[in-house]
This record gives structure tokens, C-alpha cells and sequence, in this order.
């Protein structure tokens, strides 16, 4: 996902450096993104059953809505609130099944700090901050199918652990000539902490490229 964010990124400015303007409008301003994101729980399949008896599915559709204010042209605030697509892993042995579900939304508070590109309506920006985050892990193993490895979760239930952690990225923007809309692609990233291979009350990492449109209140 990294990889395709930068590129998006990269795509999206030279898309769109055309027609002349000034940098960020300083202001208030709402917004809304939407885009792929996914949390970083294990790669593996996690109940020990043969190969076609597990399935998983990571990543998905994510989703934030924001509220902000540009203090000039160079430096703004932001709060936002997110939902990520959710980690789910399945397992079933002797006609029983066993499933393992993660899923994470987060309030977050970031500083912006923007670099206009001439006198374009261009902005790339870097942005970082605090994030309090929820994850909810939610486990039911009816079948008693054992996991591949020492991992070390509940018994059938759900489990939620909240932490506060670090949040940053980067993103472009362009503000729309004649209106009060800026459209921006943005990548970020939640810093997780803990070992979500081995326990489930790890707080896995979470990233997202969202493709966002917000309205400026002048």
C-alpha cells in the first residue's frame, strides 16, 4: 500500500499543476475521505487447519471525516475521525469453525505544515500527530481448532483496548478554481505497538490512502 500511495501521490501533482492561484486558504473548513486501508495483523493464516479450511481477509474500504483551520498558508490543525476496514480469519475442522476479527477506529489531532509549489493551486504537506485509538478484537472458537503458532488470546468473546498513538504522513492538494472545494490525496499511517502475530491485545499499526474533498469557509 505504501508503495501505491507515494505513486498516487506522485500521479495526482502532475495531474493537476495546471492554472494559476495562490497556496492553501487559510480558514476553517470541513471534509470528508475515502479509501483503502488496512490494519497490519498477520499475513498468515492463524488456526491450525489444513490450507483450505482457512481463509482470511485483510484491508478494505476506510473512511474519515475531518474538521480544520488553515492559520496561513503554511501551517493549519486538524481533527478527524476514521474507521478502518476490519482484519478477519476464519478457520472450520470436523464440520465446526473458528473465526478471529479485528477492527479499529481512531479520533486523531494533527498539526499540517504545507509546501506550496509556485503560485500554483498546488500543495504537498506533511502532517503528524496524537491519535486515540480503539481496537476491537472479537474471537469465537466454538470448535477448539488451535492457532499455528503461541498466540495468546481470550476465550470466545470480545475484547477492546484503547491507547493513544502516534499518527503521520503526507498528502497533495488542489484547490479547485471558482469554488470553495480543495480535493487532496492523502497517506497515513497509525504507529501500532506490540506483536500482533503473537497476542491479540497487541494494537496493530494502520494505514490508509484516502482520496478527500474539503470545503473552505471563508
Amino acid at each position: 500500500m505504501k508503495k501505491a500511495g507515494i505513486g498516487s501521490i506522485v500521479f495526482f501533482s502532475l495531474l493537476i499543476f495546471t492554472n494559476v492561484a495562490d497556496a492553501s486558504t487559510p480558514g476553517p473548513y470541513i471534509g470528508v475521505g475515502l479509501g483503502p486501508s488496512r490494519l497490519e495483523t498477520s499475513d498468515q493464516y492463524v488456526f491450525n487447519t489444513s490450507r483450505a479450511a482457512n481463509t482470511k481477509e485483510l484491508g478494505g474500504l476506510g473512511g474519515r471525516a475531518y474538521v480544520g483551520y488553515n492559520f496561513n498558508e503554511y501551517q493549519g490543525i486538524e481533527a478527524g475521525i476514521t474507521r478502518y476496514a476490519k482484519s478477519y480469519y476464519f478457520g472450520s475442522m470436523n464440520n465446526a469453525s473458528s473465526s478471529l476479527e479485528y477492527s479499529m477506529n481512531a479520533i486523531d489531532l494533527i498539526a499540517k505544515t504545507y509546501l506550496p509549489i509556485g503560485e500554483k493551486r498546488i500543495n504537498l504537506y506533511a502532517l503528524g500527530g496524537i491519535a486515540a485509538v480503539k481496537n476491537h478484537v472479537q474471537f469465537k472458537n466454538d470448535a477448539g481448532i488451535p492457532f499455528l503458532s503461541d498466540f495468546i488470546t481470550s476465550d470466545n468473546g470480545s475484547e477492546a483496548h484503547h491507547n493513544l498513538r502516534p499518527i503521520y504522513g503526507a498528502g497533495v492538494g488542489y484547490d479547485i478554481p471558482k469554488s470553495h472545494f480543495t480535493a487532496s490525496v492523502e497517506l497515513t499511517r497509525i504507529q501500532g505497538m506490540g506483536n500482533t502475530k503473537a497476542n491479540t491485545t497487541a494494537m496493530p499499526s494502520a494505514d490508509m490512502l484516502s482520496f478527500s474533498l474539503s470545503y473552505h469557509f471563508d
